[in-house]
Order: structure tokens, then C-alpha cells, then sequence
């Protein structure tokens, strides 16, 4: 065992204050310096999982087209795919914004305006439940989740249900969504002056499995 001469423990004893002031004046310094974090989780992981349990925050494709054409200005739709996606194909009237700037300024105005409920989507559900589970833990309560997300919305609605008939004003709504999925059949009545023509029959493909679950 190395040998410490007494008069190196007093100059070792001496530093030692010095040493703990510049230590303190570091820590100190670095609380002054340290910016907060610009977002905060406002609730617990407890209350996250009840809330992913819960699935009252999703939304069934046949309750998102729904209020696609209600076009109720209580609601927006929200695109989270890549711009070069959306501009090939997206829901009418709906924003985009890329999942890597869902946090950015330029649409924070968007997700803190607590009078319209967003609903979330992206290519499957599965890929906006992250989005929804980040802004909610953020304290924002206003998004809801479009279950199947666009490529089963697209494929399973859009695509399919269409009438066979030419005879129809842009101005007007097309079909009714929620009647073509009750009914087996339906059709439009198209007058004249004579009588009125045979009831065109909806075009309508095999049924598919129905999206389900959300994020759980």
C-alpha cells in the first residue's frame, strides 16, 4: 500500500472545499441553463392504458364515412400519410400532416382547436394509434381514430360503392352511405315526362371483414 506523507493529506483536505464549490456551481449552472421540455405528459401511464382499453376514441369505417358525407364542419379529417401519397389519393376535405411534423408549429393551431374533433388516419389503423396515443398523453383530447385507416376505407368503400346511372347532379350527395349498407339492394329513381323509369340496382362487390378493435 502506497504511503501518503501527512502534509499531502493537507493539501488534498484544502481542494476539497474548492472542489465541492465549482462542483455546486456546475449543478447549479446547469439547472439555469436547461430548457423545459417544450411537451409535457399531462396524464399517467395508468390512465393511457384505460383509455387504449376503453376504444371510445375510435371510430368504425361506416361512423367515419358517415360524417365524410355529412360534411359536418364539426369534425376534420386528418391525413398522417406522406405528401406524395395524399396527393395521389386522400378522404375529401381532409389535412395532411406527416407524421414526423405532427408536433410542428405550422399545425398546432389545428390540434388545439378543441371545437372540431380530428379523426386521425393513415394507411391502417394500426399506424395512427401511435399518433392518437402521443397527442392524448400530451393533454390533447379532441382526435378520434378512423379504424381500418385508408387503405380498407378506400378499397371497402369508397371503391365500391358507386351508382350505375349517369342520371345524377354533382350538387347533390350521391347515395345514401348509411342506407346502401342496411339494405341489400337500393336504387335511384330517375322521373320523365312519361313515367318513371325502373330503379337502377346499386353496384355493390362481396363483403368483406369489417375492421376492428383499435389500438389494443
Amino acid at each position: 500500500m502506497e504511503y501518503i506523507h501527512p502534509k499531502d493529506h493537507n493539501k488534498i483536505a484544502k481542494k476539497l472545499p474548492t472542489i465541492g464549490v465549482v462542483f455546486l456551481f456546475v449543478i447549479i449552472v446547469g439547472f439555469i441553463t436547461t430548457k423545459e421540455p417544450e411537451h409535457k405528459y399531462v396524464i399517467s401511464i395508468t390512465e393511457m392504458q384505460a383509455a387504449v382499453l376503453d376504444q371510445k376514441e375510435s371510430l368504425s369505417p361506416e361512423e367515419s364515412i358517415k360524417i365524410l358525407y355529412s360534411h359536418s364542419p364539426e369534425y376534420r379529417f386528418i391525413d398522417l400519410r406522406n405528401p406524395h401519397d395524399y396527393i395521389n389519393g386522400h378522404i375529401e376535405g381532409a389535412v395532411n400532416i406527416p407524421l414526423q411534423n405532427l408536433l410542428s408549429e405550422e399545425y398546432a393551431s389545428l390540434l388545439e382547436d378543441e371545437s372540431i374533433t380530428n379523426i386521425l388516419y393513415a394507411y391502417s389503423q394500426s399506424q395512427a394509434c401511435g399518433p392518437w396515443m402521443l397527442l392524448k398523453q400530451l393533454g390533447y383530447n379532441n382526435n378520434r381514430i378512423m379504424l381500418g385507416g385508408y387503405n380498407f376505407i378506400k378499397n371497402n368503400v369508397m371503391d365500391n360503392f358507386t351508382l350505375r346511372s349517369n342520371n345524377y347532379q354533382d350538387e347533390l350527395a350521391k347515395y345514401d352511405y348509411a342506407k346502401v349498407v342496411k339494405e341489400t339492394s337500393g336504387g335511384l329513381n330517375v322521373g320523365s315526362k312519361s313515367k318513371a323509369k325502373k330503379a337502377l340496382p346499386v353496384a355493390r362487390k362481396k363483403k368483406k371483414k369489417a375492421a376492428a378493435g383499435g389500438c389494443s
